[in-house]
Order: C-alpha cells, then sequence, then structure tokens
C-alpha cells in the first residue's frame, strides 16, 4: 500500500540533516560532489506526497565508485542502477527510513528529469491536475470521471507497461477525497 500525505513543513528540514550528513561524510572520504539535491514530492512546498526525502547525490562519473563506497560505509545497501541509467539507488541503514538516496552522475538525463520536475512544480503550484471522480455529474465535467454511486475502489490499468511500473519505481498519483 502507498500512503500519502498532506505536505509537511518538516521536510525541507530533514532533508538539509541529510545533505550535511551526506556532505561531511563524502568529504571527510575527499570526495567531490557537485551538488546534493532535493527531489521528488516532498521537495515541492504544498505538495502532498509518500513521506519519502528524495536525495540525489550528484558527482562526475569518475566519483562514483568512490561515493558509493562512502554510502556502503554508512550503513546504505546498494541496489543498482534500477533501469535508469547513470543513477545509482541506495537502501538506508534503519535510522534513515523514510528516505531514498541516489548518487547520480552530473547532467544525466535522470538528473536533468528530477530537476525540470521538481523546478517547474516549484514555480508552478497550480498546474497540478485535479480529476472528478464521482457520481453525480459536476457543472464542470472537463475533467469528470463518472463513479459508482455506491462505495467504489479505484483500479489503474496499465497497458504495456515500462520499466518503472514492472520494478515498482514508478511514483501512482495520489488520490485525495475531498467530499463525501
Amino acid at each position: 500500500m502507498i500512503t500519502v500525505v498532506e505536505y509537511d513543513s518538516a521536510w525541507p528540514e530533514h532533508f538539509e540533516m541529510l545533505r550535511n550528513e551526506y556532505a561531511a561524510a563524502m568529504a571527510g572520504a575527499g570526495v567531490t560532489v557537485v551538488a546534493i539535491e532535493h527531489v521528488g514530492s516532498t521537495s515541492v512546498p504544498g505538495l502532498a506526497a509518500k513521506p519519502i526525502i528524495d536525495c540525489d547525490i550528484v558527482v562526475h562519473e569518475a566519483d562514483v565508485v568512490a561515493a558509493s563506497n562512502v554510502l556502503m560505509s554508512l550503513g546504505f545497501t546498494p541496489l543498482g542502477e534500477l533501469g535508469v541509467p547513470l543513477r545509482w539507488a541506495f537502501k538506508g541503514p534503519a535510522r534513515l527510513s523514510g528516505t531514498n538516496t541516489y548518487v547520480i552522475v552530473d547532467g544525466c538525463l535522470s538528473l536533468r528529469n528530477h530537476l525540470a520536475v521538481r523546478d517547474y512544480l516549484r514555480a508552478n503550484p497550480a498546474v497540478a491536475l485535479t480529476i472528478v471522480i464521482q457520481h453525480d455529474q459536476p457543472a464542470d465535467t472537463s475533467t469528470w470521471l463518472p463513479a459508482p454511486a455506491a462505495p467504489f475502489r479505484p483500479i489503474m490499468r496499465l497497458y504495456q507497461p515500462r520499466a518503472a511500473i514492472l520494478d515498482g519505481t514508478y511514483e501512482i498519483p495520489s488520490i485525495t477525497k475531498t467530499a463525501s
């Protein structure tokens, strides 16, 4: 089950704690870090999200192994690229539960995508698409999805799913109940 919660103003502070720990460990090992970025839904103020802080530790390609070794020395378990080229995922130790940490190559497509989506949503908070799922037809039907009058469970049907669906890294859009 995926849990989506309202935006938590503590998320940026949690990220800063992670950034400081990662930066200190990398510096202590002599690893050059280009940036440590807060990405994903929790990086967008006001956006409901899974309560998981996503961190991209951005390095030059020559520093990927050294940065990965630093994370492993902190108790992280390497998970590999998970189908995303030039981005390596790590499962954090229990003390850092609620985080996803990645070592990612500076300038690569997945980093550019992470930053572009985050920055666009931060600059344009009203762009989220609202689909009205209800039995009664609303005045504006442009985003109305008719639903049964009785309680129901939405099901997402995916045809020709891509790798992110199959490997579990796809984030299903949140559904927020606004009225009964």
